[in-house]
């Protein structure tokens, strides 16, 4: 198996590294940047084939060093992620289970960082003799998730990683990095997945894929994630909790969700669907396509609302939802700042009143 062959929707990036590899100038180190599921690991693994075969024209995809590479289980590939909660029995099924599905997501818990220890093992792996004959290949995933002793200590192998040792390392958020790696690592872009890409993986389950691809935002992890939420009653739940009608402060405060049913995390796909919900209005009220509809599941109670409300009022709504997100982002606990947005929407509330 090729891997090179197989990455998707990334065109600039793999035709890149498959110049550089015919013209003999693959760069020592790469950062691959961009969203979370989006290819940047699986790219990764096609330059660890690219640099361990050993067939006489590398990468062939088929020598036990090609297969290695895909698996993780080669004696030269040394791999750096942030560490499971689980240990070290959830770091090697997750690395089994990347190595036999192509669409496999492998996240990491949201605080793991990587340590300064794990760098300093890295270094002494690094300086150590090949097991094999021929390259060494170094991954550090999420890179951005070193600390910041930890990514002093990657500089310096980075700056010199010495005779036939290759590095990638992979982020969502570069500018977390330090300036002098960004420096010395050969950057490609990776850019969101199209939806209809994402409509197509999540086909294969019960889905309303369209939503969830919309929701997903380019990211194909994300999408996968989403399939253990019932997100289609999440957004039930926010339109209904979003609904006109409410009609004094009491009213609002008796409406809104107890307990951990509002927090930071549900806040943002709350907001995101209601986004996505207004966007359908607007483009009812537009007269375009329905079939671009995103909310399918939803035509005639988006074809009702179209005919009640104006397109001043839509944008009206937006302004304040979006706002509502700004001042969760800035640590305004969720459920005051659900309650203000509430108070505005349903014009209890000045509307030049801020978070």
């Amino acid at each position: 198996m090729l891997l090179l062959d197989r990455i998707q929707h990334q065109a600039h990036a793999v035709d890149s590294l498959r110049a550089a590899w015919e013209r003999g100038r693959l760069a020592h180190a790469y950062l691959f940047w961009g969203p979370e599921g989006v290819g940047k690991m699986r790219t990764a693994q096609a330059v660890s084939q690219m640099v361990l075969c050993t067939a006489s024209a590398p990468p062939c995809g088929e020598c036990r060093a090609c297969g290695k590479a895909v698996r993780f289980t080669h004696p030269d590939q040394i791999l750096v992620a942030p560490p499971p909660r689980e240990g070290a029995d959830a770091w090697h099924k997750a690395l089994e289970a990347y190595g036999q599905d192509s669409y496999h997501c492998w996240q990491a818990p949201p605080n793991a960082s990587i340590g300064i220890e794990r760098i300093r093992g890295l270094k002494t792996e690094s300086s150590m003799a090949r097991v094999e004959k021929g390259n060494r290949m170094v991954i550090i995933r999420e890179a951005e998730r070193m600390t910041p002793e930890a990514a002093q200590a990657a500089l310096k192998l980075i700056e010199e990683p010495g005779d036939g040792t290759y590095l990638v390392l992979t982020s969502r958020d570069p500018e977390r990095l330090l300036p002098t790696i960004l420096s010395r690592c050969q950057r490609l872009r990776f850019r969101p997945l199209p939806r209809a890409f994402l409509e197509e993986r999540l086909a294969e389950h019960d889905v309303p894929a369209r939503m969830l691809a919309a929701l997903a935002q380019g990211s194909l992890s994300r999408a996968l994630a989403m399939l253990e939420e019932d997100v289609v009653a999440l957004r039930d739940q926010t339109i209904a909790l979003f609904a006109p009608g409410l009609r004094s402060p009491a009213e609002v405060r008796a409406h809104l969700p107890r307990g951990r049913a509002w927090d930071a995390a549900r806040a943002q796909i709350s907001v995101d669907l209601l986004m996505m919900w207004y966007e359908d209005l607007l483009l009812l009220r537009h007269g375009l396509p329905e079939d671009l509809v995103t909310h399918a599941d939803r035509l005639n109670d988006l074809r009702l609302r179209a005919q009640d409300i104006s397109l001043p009022e839509i944008r009206r709504r937006c302004d304040i939802v979006e706002e509502l997100l700004q001042a969760i982002r800035q640590n305004v606990g969720p459920l005051l700042a659900l309650e203000t947005a509430l108070l505005r929407l349903n014009r209890l509330a000045g509307e030049e009143d801020l978070f």
